[in-house]
């Protein structure tokens, strides 16, 4: 038997992508600990980051590429230059209502211990979004600062894997207008969305260029949310009129700059979705939430070369130990067996999960 040679980060990460078989899974839970969870975890003894408790794989991902490399490219939010004026226009006890610097009107709490609830979006109509896309040249000497070369230059030679963030495109919509209104829009004013969408796909193929002119990119991530728990937020004949199109064009453009590999995230079920993903070049998704009907063994018989990151059940890892195994043994070794799997399930959002029972899961996965 030969000897078992450990991959860097970036190796693991990249042959796991090609359908590989690594040395071991890939380690890794994507989104940043909310603060919540590590005042109980360091009550309960944690002691320095978790991700060194849990052993996780360094890499510069979607979250963390901004704080290293100085490029608006942005991700959850559009990458406006100048940002809007952050504005409070009203407050009280423990909540206030802000425009915040993409633009949105929102009722948040102070803490930050819940999500915020949407009041008004910046675009109402055509006049409106002129004034807008002034915020999104990408050309603006501001979106790429000089520095930022520089640093690019500095990881030419890694171990570690490199994914920059986008803002999708009907997430850009839905920063436009708001979730209700998209719909609204593209049976009323399809002129209208397909000019956004056609500027819009033209910005991030640009973005990408110069991006990919001084930087190797191991993934792109591009940010859509557009599923809820039954299936997505708008039809798949939507979606291929309006949304398919850009996709096809960006991935496409992504290749020719020698990106292999181009993901989707997406919240809720999407199930329906999968298929026009996958045939605009799309080769994985996450994060696959359990709580909407995913279910990653399924997915994978459906989809043999999708790359799947995600599809545990946050809550399972929440109650004991046997619930802990049922929920890895009934899924990690057979989505792991075909490839293409990086197991997480967002842990850091379960404020009530006991650092005991998240160390006994993730060391469960080895």
């Amino acid at each position: 038997m030969g000897l078992i040679v450990a991959l860097t980060p970036r190796e693991r990460l990249l042959q796991t992508f090609s359908f590989d078989q690594p040395d071991r899974p890939f380690r890794w839970e994507c989104i940043a600990y909310w603060q919540q969870t590590l005042e109980r975890w360091r009550r309960e003894g944690l002691v320095g980051h978790p991700d060194k408790l849990f052993e996780m794989d360094p890499q510069i991902s979607f979250l963390t590429f901004h704080s290293v490399f100085p490029i608006h490219t942005g991700f959850t939010q559009n990458p406006y230059l100048p940002p809007f004026e952050t504005i409070v226009v009203e407050e009280g006890p423990g909540w206030r209502i802000v425009r915040g610097s993409d633009g949105i009107l929102r009722r948040e709490v102070k803490d930050g211990s819940s999500m915020p609830q949407w009041l008004k979006f910046p675009v109402e109509n055509r006049e409106d979004y002129e004034q807008i896309k002034e915020r999104l040249d990408p050309d603006d000497p501001e979106r790429f600062p000089d520095e930022w070369e520089e640093k690019a230059s500095s990881y030419a030679e890694r171990d570690i894997p490199i994914s920059m963030p986008l803002c999708g495109f009907y997430g850009h919509l839905r920063n436009l207008f708001g979730t209700k209104r998209v719909p609204y829009f593209m049976y009323r004013e399809p002129a209208f969305v397909r000019d956004i969408l056609k500027y819009w796909t033209w910005f991030n193929e640009k973005v990408l260029t110069r991006v990919a002119e001084h930087l190797d990119l191991d993934y792109l991530l591009i940010w859509e949310d557009m599923c809820g728990r039954s299936g997505p937020l708008i039809s798949p004949q939507l979606f291929e009129r309006y949304i398919y199109p850009c996709y096809r064009s960006l991935c496409s453009h992504a290749r020719r700059l020698g990106i292999k590999n181009v993901c989707v995230d997406t919240d809720g079920n999407t199930y329906t979705l999968i298929p026009l993903f996958m045939k605009a070049g799309i080769n994985g998704m996450i994060p696959f939430e359990v709580q909407a009907g995913n279910d990653i063994v399924r997915i994978r018989e459906m989809y043999p070369r999708l790359v799947i990151m995600g599809g545990l059940d946050k809550l399972a890892l929440t109650r004991t130990k046997p619930d802990i195994d049922s929920e890895l043994e009934t899924k990690v070794p057979t989505v792991l067996e075909t490839g293409g799997f990086v197991p997480l399930s967002l842990i850091h959002i379960s404020e009530p999960t006991r650092l005991g029972m998240i160390s006994y899961a993730v060391f469960c996965l080895k």
